[in-house]
């Protein structure tokens, strides 16, 4: 019987291994998986939902995309102000799945969307208060991201409670990062307070208020809403006195557009992307 104790013990060791197997985890946007493949770096690799030229905001899922969330364990996403279709999706294609939305994590702040043509400027700390919709783009704010790092490290080690030792080892590694990051750009970005431009949508107050900037407005009014005649001649007066000094599209940013609302003034043009398509 002794002669058989390290074969039983080697027998328990691999069935616990299979149990061990890590979770099959989905993020629905590239600037969440990035957080999500942080922490589960050493364990296993997420599946990235959208691709990052794709608009979150309104889509058809491919037939490959329904699978994947079919088969996903544990799925962080957002949350339904970024994405509401996804919420549909999910409860049909994904009852049993874990779900993480980081709109709800613990210590991140939602603020609402800033009215228009003019941002609002509210204190943040009422921002939840606020009875308009919620601007969803919460992960532009170093802070706020280091909130949604916690929150899907508690998530995974819940679900994975055998590699809880590693993912809470990348999320102090993450956390890290994250902070030199916040101070990297505070640097960078300190030059430019103070400073007027236009962006193509109103994507980036998280960011902003971060960091002290103040930008002119959007030159779209709203979500995957294109600008109007009357809009469009408003922004070019704007630059024709001066008001404005640079002009940010984003990949999706017809070009067209661009050159008619920059026609007016010399200003200088550049591009950002919120969703990291690069």
């Amino acid at each position: 019987m002794r002669a058989l104790a390290p074969i039983l013990a080697l027998l328990c060791l691999l069935a616990g291994a299979v149990r061990a197997e890590p979770p099959r985890v989905v993020a629905d946007i590239a600037p969440l998986h990035s957080l999500v493949a942080r922490i589960m770096q050493g364990v296993a690799q997420p599946q990235l939902l959208l691709p990052a030229t794709a608009s979150p905001h309104q889509l058809t899922l491919r037939p490959s995309q329904a699978r994947m969330l079919a088969r996903a364990d544990l799925v962080f996403w957002v949350g339904p102000a970024l994405t509401p279709w996804l919420s549909r999706s999910l409860d049909a294609l994904a009852p049993d799945a874990g779900k993480v939305a980081m709109m709800a994590a613990p210590g991140v702040v939602v603020l609402p969307m800033r009215s228009d043509p003019e941002f609002a400027d509210e204190d943040a700390e009422h921002a939840n208060e606020h009875d308009g919709a919620a601007d969803p783009h919460l992960w532009l704010d170093p802070v706020n991201a280091a909130a949604m790092l916690r929150a899907i490290a508690a998530a995974l080690s819940d679900a994975d409670p055998g590699n809880r030792a590693l993912y809470e080892h990348n999320l102090a590694r993450a956390l890290a990062g994250n902070m030199r990051l916040q101070a990297d750009l505070a640097a960078l970005l300190a030059p430019l307070r103070g400073r007027p431009y236009l962006v193509a949508h109103d994507a980036y107050q998280y960011l902003e208020r971060r960091f002290g900037l103040h930008p002119a407005g959007a030159i779209a009014p709203g979500e995957a809403t294109a600008p109007g005649p009357a809009r469009v001649a408003a922004l070019r007066a704007l630059i024709a006195d001066g008001k404005i000094q640079c002009i940010f599209a984003e990949p999706q940013t017809p070009g067209r557009l661009i050159a008619t609302v920059a026609s007016d003034g010399n200003v200088t043009l550049a591009t950002l992307d919120p969703l990291g398509a690069g």
